[in-house]
């Protein structure tokens, strides 16, 4: 008996419409979004429209390499999606400046003399400016011979690449943040990733407030910001601002992790939250849930109470405006005694903050608890929570503005330290001169040497300082300093590898500590072997097969650089 394949897909039509999978939706496979289509299928939920586009935006927000923004396009087009993307501030050619940058993120030892030589064998016509075409010629050269998926992967690598906002003037700099929130590389924004600007900075996403600044950029009423509208109105927002500060600003936007969830414009029911809260379990970066407005009863408040109470990086949550009464309350206090962390909850407009109206069959007061209960557990939470995490990352957020005044005063009128000017000053710290007192922990991961061999450079600025900190953690020096040397493990890979493209992991490692006792990569083998388990690529969405043993070069590396991505914030 033969099955119609129109058959086998008619249940996923019937939940799913076709307008809420947009070319690319699906990759890389099991993505947030894929995992929310299938249990839509499985539960037999209809798929909600607005839900499936917040997951898609945040999708290619978690997805390292854009695959969404070269899938389908023919080599050409690929090599002039990387020009605009290079091209920091569209001015229709690439600068010295803009190749150098872009080619200390391929190789961070790159000195500015092999830069000038690499951009001189570009530059034919030798009119100081690579233009579109002497680019795309350069490109089909090197792209001689390579598969379609090596092709993909050098491009998506190069898209990956985040403009340095120190190279560029502040024109580029507004641009590169623009390319970072246009997450569907339509080249405008939309009013839902503009509110990714809100959720970036604050951790909530405002829907009064984006609109406005929508209104503010559309200086010609489209309901769309382009690029020049978007360096318009951001150059006047930020008019006053020192160009250190507005570095550090920008950079805070890009580098945001934590992530806020605003469905409060998605009714989506009891039944519909449960597709949702499987989709979220894959998203460890959720900090908060904005569910209002939701249509959420108790059975809904239930798993949501569940899913909030096992994720201790979830601190918000606002379910106001839901008809969610006395076990609802109970599932939520359970949450708030698990989950410490929950700090913020809004219940207002529901039974739980009208108590007079439930009703049970005891005498007395109703057995659930009631708003103050819940307001108190919050307080508690609150009270709680430790002033000085021991995180290193966390360490350096609370004491940042303390390090900062502290380094400039060392570093004096040029802003930077170089090596000596590093040890007097930590020397000073370690031995508690000054009024700035640092714990141990971070005492510790500042040694001079270290930092300037992390920064490839002679002397530091202050977020050299702070990037050269943050990578001394095991697990972010491992990927921070693998990603670096990504051309020298790229040979290494394929020269073990041979004809078939697989390589074993284990011979991999292997290798990898001959090398790294014959160079000074500042890198241990047993670091490396502590980081690169096959857990790390089992777990990855880059790796296909159920078999970690034996993986190919983008099955290598995409998941190391992920893990740089993921610990740079």
């Amino acid at each position: 008996m033969t099955v119609d394949s129109e058959q086998v897909h008619e249940p996923e039509a019937r939940f799913i419409r076709a307008q809420l999978k947009p070319r690319g939706y699906d990759y890389p496979p099991g993505n947030i979004l894929c995992r929310y289509f299938e249990a839509c299928v499985e539960l037999k939920v209809t798929a909600n429209s607005y839900v499936s586009s917040e997951l898609l935006l945040r999708a290619r927000s978690l997805w390292p390499l854009p695959y969404h923004k070269i899938v389908g396009k023919t080599r050409d087009e690929k090599c002039d999606v990387m020009f605009d993307h290079l091209d920091a501030n569209q001015s229709g050619d690439l600068t010295v400046a803009e190749l150098m940058a872009s080619s200390e993120f391929i190789d961070p030892r790159i000195r500015l003399d092999q830069a000038s030589h690499m951009f001189h064998f570009l530059d034919r016509d030798q009119d100081g400016t690579v233009s579109r075409e002497e680019f795309r010629e350069a490109m089909q050269f090197v792209f001689e011979g390579l598969s379609e998926e090596e092709v993909d992967q050098s491009v998506m690598e190069v898209l990956a690449y985040r403009h340095s906002l120190e190279h560029v003037d502040a024109r580029g700099k507004f641009l590169a943040l623009f390319s970072q929130l246009d997450r569907d590389g339509s080249g405008s924004l939309d009013i839902h990733e503009i509110r990714m600007v809100s959720l970036s900075v604050q951790s909530v996403g405002d829907w009064s407030s984006a609109r406005k600044q929508l209104e503010e950029f559309d200086s010609d009423g489209d309901g769309q910001i382009s690029a020049e509208e978007f360096v318009s109105g951001m150059m006047k927002l930020t008019e006053d601002l020192p160009p250190l500060e507005l570095i550090r600003r920008l950079n805070a936007i890009m580098d945001r992790k934590h992530y806020f969830y605003d469905f409060s414009r998605a009714y989506v029911g009891d039944l519909g939250v449960l597709p949702l809260l499987r989709a979220l379990e894959a998203d460890d970066e959720v900090s908060g849930l904005n569910l209002s407005s939701c249509g959420i009863r108790n059975k809904g408040c239930q798993a949501v109470a569940e899913f909030v109470a096992s994720r201790p990086q979830v601190t918000r949550l606002f379910l106001a405006n839901n008809p969610i009464s006395g076990h609802g309350a109970l599932a939520l206090e359970d949450m708030l005694r698990r989950n410490r962390s929950v700090t913020e909850l809004d219940l207002r407009g529901t039974f739980v903050a009208q108590p007079y109206s439930w009703t049970h069959r005891g005498r007395g007061p109703p057995p659930f608890p009631d708003l103050g209960a819940l307001e108190g557990l919050v307080e508690g939470n609150r009270a709680a929570a430790p002033e000085r995490p021991a995180d290193l990352r966390a360490l350096l957020g609370a004491l940042r503005e303390e390090l900062k005044a502290g380094f400039y005063a060392a570093a004096g009128g040029d802003g930077e330290l170089g090596q000596e000017g590093l040890e007097a000053w930590l020397d000073g710290l370690r031995r508690g001169e000054g009024e700035l007192q640092l714990p141990p922990r971070l005492l510790a991961a500042m040694s001079p040497g270290r930092m300037l061999q992390l920064a490839g450079k002679p002397s530091l600025a202050f977020p050299d300082f702070i990037a050269a900190i943050k990578r001394e953690d095991t697990v972010s020096k491992v990927a921070w300093l693998l990603k670096s040397k990504r051309q020298e493990l790229k040979v290494l890979f394929y020269s073990l590898a041979g004809r078939s493209g697989r390589l074993e992991l284990s011979r991999m490692l292997g290798r990898l500590d001959s090398a790294l006792r014959e160079h000074d990569w500042g890198l241990t083998g047993e670091e490396a072997a502590e980081v690169l388990t096959p857990q790390l690529f089992l777990q990855s969405d880059f790796v296909l097969s159920d078999d970690a043993g034996s993986l190919t070069w983008p099955e290598f590396i995409n998941p190391i650089l992920a893990l740089a991505s993921e610990t740079a914030a």
